[in-house]
């Protein structure tokens, strides 16, 4: 007996079924055992035609909407056939742009990063590991390729995700759950967004400030339901009863997990590589610096300088360590997104000499006081960041 729908808005495959070249379109899939027998495909097929064949054991059907929603037949979704499963043949014959496919399916945005790790100074332990993950997977010795950044606001934790992508030609899907909320039905919007990627190679998945809506002390019970969703859903990626999603990265981004590690701590167990991202080290602050001052054309000041002065006027805040041990290690003020910004602003105080920005020690230090860094004024949120972090055995990195 048949009762199996290829379900596919992909017009390569009913191409290939109006010529009857069945054999072409198994190898296309790969020769899954499940279309061993099928020899006919019937594509758009009529209640009548549908009825008429149901029973025969070498005919399956092609469609892309359900033709039964009874749970009666087996419904095997096919993947996209170009760019990497992320556009139909006519996406792409038409140049259709899958950010809008994805925002007007389910409000989510993707994009094509062009910065790669050249742009992303440290976390060489996470790029490491992340990318002998993709390999062990491709290789069969490891399911899943799912790692959660925490750590202080601006610190590079989503900017990691994007330089990821772009340094492996991918792309950069965020996944809001915050819109997924907010639909009548969350649970399924959840389910057929992770259908939707099953068609789709070559990606990084970024779910970012997770605990904002995986919430347990949240108001809305759908929290609740969001937080054994995404258990279930993380637990199962790549498993025959899970979504496959390959050896494409998943990168979740939090703040602050204190509430989620009292009242769910397997929540954040499910990630098997688990970052805290410090403020960073000394020299790694001060080339951060140097790499804006370089790409802003500051004359006159260099990264040591930001370093020196900042250390100068933000003497009290002091940075907290992950590891009470290592007394001699130093931090700069700023975290790095922070830099950037404060770059920024340094640019509006240059003088302008000959197209080049020149910069002194007056006007330097007189952007640091006006662009004060959170440390000085969110310094308890840095200590909570920190003690979740020791408490959940996560790997620093800077």
């Amino acid at each position: 007996m048949s009762f199996l729908q290829l379900k596919t808005n992909d017009q390569t495959y009913y191409e290939l079924v109006k010529d009857k070249k069945i054999e072409e379109l198994k190898t296309k899939l790969g020769n899954p055992e499940w279309l061993n027998k099928i020899d006919t495909i019937h594509s758009f097929p009529s209640k009548e035609a549908v009825a008429k064949n149901l029973y025969l054991e070498n005919v399956a059907f092609l469609s892309p909407n359900n033709l039964d929603n009874s749970g009666l037949f087996i419904i095997k979704k096919l993947p996209n056939t170009y760019e990497g499963g992320t556009k139909t043949k006519q996406q792409y014959i038409f140049n259709e742009d899958i950010n809008s496919d994805l925002y007007n399916r389910f409000g989510m945005m993707v994009s094509n990063p062009t910065v790669t790790f050249k742009d992303l100074g440290g976390f060489d332990e996470p790029k490491r590991d992340m990318i002998r993950t993709k390999e062990y997977i491709e290789k069969g010795l490891i399911q899943k390729n799912l790692s959660i950044f925490l750590g202080v606001s601006r610190s590079g934790k989503s900017f990691l995700a994007e330089c990821l992508a772009g340094e492996l030609g991918y792309k950069l899907i965020l996944l809001d759950l915050g819109v997924v909320m907010c639909d009548e039905n969350p649970s399924k919007k959840l389910d057929d967004f992770f259908y939707y990627l099953e068609t789709i190679d070559n990606y990084v998945l970024l779910i970012d400030e997770i605990e904002k809506v995986a919430d347990p002390n949240g108001s809305a019970a759908m929290s609740r339901v969001l937080i054994g969703k995404l258990l279930t859903i993380f637990n199962n990626f790549n498993s025959e009863s899970g979504f496959n999603i390959k050896s494409n990265f998943v990168i979740a981004t939090a703040n602050n997990i204190t509430t989620l590690l009292e009242k769910n701590p397997e929540f954040i167990n499910r990630f098997g590589l688990k970052y805290f991202v410090n403020y960073p080290e000394k020299q790694n602050f001060i080339d951060v610096c140097n790499y804006y001052i370089k790409k802003m054309k500051i004359t006159n000041i260099s990264g040591n300088d930001v370093y020196n002065y900042s250390a100068s006027i933000y003497a009290k805040h002091e940075i907290p360590r992950m590891d009470d041990g290592n007394a001699d290690k130093k931090f700069g003020k700023y975290a790095s997104g922070e830099v950037k910004e404060l770059m920024g602003n340094l640019l509006l105080y240059c003088e302008d000499d000959n197209g080049l920005l020149k910069c002194d020690g007056d006007i330097l230090q007189k952007v640091l006081k006006l662009q004060k860094p959170q440390i000085q004024f969110a310094n308890k949120g840095v200590l909570t960041t920190i003690e979740a972090a020791k408490i959940a055995n996560f790997r620093e990195v800077n």
